[in-house]
């Protein structure tokens, strides 16, 4: 049939398929000079809508265009409008080029089919006023580890600064059961939840006391170029338990007037919401592939990725713990070893003192 379904649609109910066109009577060339003038533009500093304009016209004359055929001003602003939107061209320059050298091919969601196959690391500053040990009032940061299979959300520390050490504990914590604090409810408990938890105590003894949170051995470990994740001690600490791939994010005076947590104590509160909520909250991000309309919880979704997957334990012992941590060359002198201004001293370093240890790396 002549046109398709656009000829069977005129036939049927005699509807108009006649198209507007995109811009209106402006000239194709005036389109393709206008276009040209926005893109030169986006490396530049920010230009206004008169610039723009003057500049088309220019490109018109470049090209043995006549400027006669100019459309009207109010034209030319209404195309410049329809040209730019959602460019940034006339705005701020950084989201005009990161508008421009985005990507053009769709973006496909990452697929992982296991816990810890793909993991992301990350520090932002928490809009939340702290008690500090030395009783200074201040923001802090948290920093936290998310399974991007589960949307688990693995370990989260609080700091006043993130540093490479705290970095290295979320690495330990994200491999250790999540145990029972004193005042948590029983409702809490791994036993009582959707966690494979009587499959897991047959490999793992340690979940038995342990809160309802899964335990996740990262694979891969996706970070920023922030200064703590590309530390040698965070790269170290992720040489120890596995891999990683980078990825291409003032004090005040103490006030007695507020009612502050301390940061233990928020610390504490973290860890409780993480267990009873977050894990429980079911998560846009993931759905049953077969019946859309369905969200599971991080949990749930923990808990059928295990079955098709498998769990191998990670048990840490003393050693490994000390492995996570960040090293620092000293040498043991008659007071002991000095770090950072604090003095550390035992009788069992004694044979130490002021010799080498051969220890070259």
């Amino acid at each position: 049939m002549e046109d398709g379904l656009v000829g069977l649609a005129r036939l049927v109910d005699h509807r108009s398929v006649r198209k507007r066109k995109e811009f209106g009577n402006a000239p194709d060339a005036f389109v393709a000079a206008m276009r040209q003038a926005i893109k030169e533009g986006v490396e530049t500093s920010t230009r206004n809508g008169a610039y723009l304009i003057w500049r088309t016209g220019e490109i018109i004359r470049e090209n043995g265009g006549d400027l006669a055929e100019l459309p009207s001003r109010r034209t030319l602003y209404r195309l410049l409008d329809r040209l730019a939107a959602g460019t940034h061209t006339t705005g701020s320059a950084v989201p005009r080029r990161s508008t421009a050298h985005g990507a053009t091919a769709p973006c496909r969601e990452l697929t992982v089919s296991a816990p810890g196959e793909f993991m992301q690391i990350d520090s932002t500053p928490l809009d939340v006023m702290v008690r500090l040990d030395d009783g200074v009032v201040d923001k802090v940061e948290l920093t936290g580890m998310v399974d991007v299979a589960s949307r688990t959300l693995t370990a989260a520390v609080l700091r006043p600064t993130t540093k490479s050490v705290d970095a290295g504990m979320l690495l330990a914590r994200t491999v250790t059961p999540e145990l029972m604090r004193p005042g948590w409810v029983d409702a809490l408990k791994m036993y009582g939840s959707v966690l494979p938890h009587r499959r897991l105590l047959t490999i793992d003894e340690r979940p038995e006391h342990a809160a309802a949170k899964p335990v996740i051995v990262p694979e891969m470990i996706v970070c920023d170029h922030g200064k703590v994740f590309v530390s040698h001690d965070f790269r170290a600490s992720c040489r120890f338990l596995g891999d990683r791939l980078p990825a291409h994010a003032q004090g005040l005076a103490p006030s007695e007037e507020e009612n502050l947590w301390s940061l233990p104590e928020l610390q504490d509160l973290l860890d409780e919401w993480i267990v009873a909520k977050w894990q429980n909250r079911a998560h846009e991000g993931l759905r049953d592939p077969d019946h859309p309309g369905r969200l599971f919880t991080p949990n749930q979704k923990y808990a059928v990725l295990v079955e098709a997957c498998g769990y191998v334990p990670v048990a840490l012992s003393g050693e490994d713990y000390i492995e996570l941590l960040p090293a620092a060359w000293r040498a043991v002198n008659s007071y002991g070893i000095r770090i950072d201004n604090r003095t550390h001293d035992a009788l069992e370093r004694g044979p130490m003192r002021r010799r080498d240890s051969g220890v070259t790396s």
